[in-house]
């Protein structure tokens, strides 16, 4: 198998470059192709034995005609990558990707597979209507697509129905990103004890699971939560005698619930023996 690989955020995320090499490290044959927009971002996370091919084809205006993206790309590709060898395309965001890869695949007969990603449903699928039915249209013609979780399956089944939906049922797959190793590398700065204090600090909505994470916690640990924002539902739901909560509110002091530790998030993570982030911006 030879894969062709559009990335139009590899510049943008480390988990890009991890997943292409750890294909590497499994023995398949693989480039990746990424449409670029800024030049300041030519060369950013290049990964380690894989050959990638950047080409400066994504323009502001694109914004309003998103079609110009696939139109300047394809040729690009064709230029500067040998296909013949290439058996399947791997478009790693619905829309630039996917459009892409969906005028590349059909001109070129191949199979491609779309992997979604949260700017898809969050912010393009929301805030642009008018480019709803080039996403079916992509998810229609794929081989496999790809979730990185379950809500997301959910959602994107949402806009299929009766026979489209289940066609797509049968080839809709959910395989999360992982975890970066760097996470588990770390040493523990005081020797086990009890209870485990676990802190969180960042933005809490349903994306990232929250309760569940709580539900999830085992007996003898004691979760710490320092939240940068507030989601009243979810707070309600988590607040109890089991999960003490300390709530941090921009601008608004410090609120409590439960049996809290008054503390904020630099204390927090002095205080916690794990500390946790789900992202690289909280």
């Amino acid at each position: 198998m030879s894969v062709l690989h559009i990335c139009c955020n590899l510049a943008g995320s480390t988990v890009f470059p991890q997943l292409f090499e750890a294909l590497d490290a499994q023995g398949i044959e693989q480039i990746v192709f990424v449409p670029e927009k800024r030049a300041a971002d030519l060369n950013k996370n290049e990964p380690r034995g894989v050959k990638t091919v950047r080409a400066m084809t994504v323009k502001q205006s694109d914004a309003l005609f998103f079609f110009r993206k696939a139109q300047r790309s394809v040729p690009a590709i064709e230029k500067q990558i040998d296909l013949s060898g290439v058996t399947l395309i791997h478009a790693h965001t619905l829309f630039t990707d996917g459009s892409i890869a969906e005028r590349l695949a059909k001109k070129r007969g191949l199979p491609y597979v779309v992997t979604l990603r949260y700017s898809d449903l969050s912010a393009i699928w929301k805030y642009e209507p008018h480019l709803r039915p080039m996403a079916r249209r992509i998810l229609r013609g794929a081989a496999r697509v790809v979730c990185l979780g379950s809500a997301a399956r959910e959602k994107v089944l949402g806009w299929f129905s009766g026979a489209a939906r289940d066609a797509l049922d049968e080839k809709l797959h959910v395989i999360p990103n992982g975890i970066d190793p760097a996470w588990l590398d770390g040493e523990p700065r005081t020797a086990p004890h009890a209870p485990v204090r676990v802190g969180f600090a960042g933005r809490m909505n349903e994306r990232k699971h929250p309760l569940d994470a709580l539900n999830a916690a085992l007996d003898g640990f004691q979760l710490l939560w320092v939240i940068a924002a507030v989601y009243d539902d979810i707070l309600a739901a988590a607040g109890g005698e089991d999960f003490p909560l300390a709530v941090l509110v921009p601008d608004a002091g410090q609120e409590t619930l439960s049996q809290p530790f008054p503390v904020g998030v630099l204390e927090c993570i002095h205080i916690c023996l794990l500390y946790t982030s789900p992202s690289p911006r909280d």
